[in-house]
């Protein structure tokens, strides 16, 4: 997730195979400053990679997390629907 990306603001990531790691380099990437909605749906993402978008600053500008179809538990899903609009 290196680059500059100023003007992205939807980014559809959807069955890509992003996993944990995946997720990690993009919660950690310093390009996306305009991002509101984030598609990562059908990624293999776990508990582990949706802990680290939670911790992530970019959970703060995104308004939108779509994660169906990842293997994340119920209670981690509620965790990051309480502060952003995912499916």
């Amino acid at each position: 997730a290196e680059g500059d990306y100023p003007r992205l603001e939807r980014l559809g990531l959807a069955r890509q195979a992003v996993g944990d790691v995946g997720l990690r380099y993009l919660c950690n990437s310093w390009g996306l400053m305009r991002l509101r909605e984030l598609d990562l749906s059908g990624n293999d993402i776990t508990d582990d990679g949706a802990n680290a978008l939670l911790r992530s600053g970019l959970t703060d500008r995104v308004s939108r997390i779509e994660l169906w179809g990842n293997p994340v538990s119920h209670a981690m899903m509620e965790r990051v629907r309480a502060g952003h609009r995912a499916w």
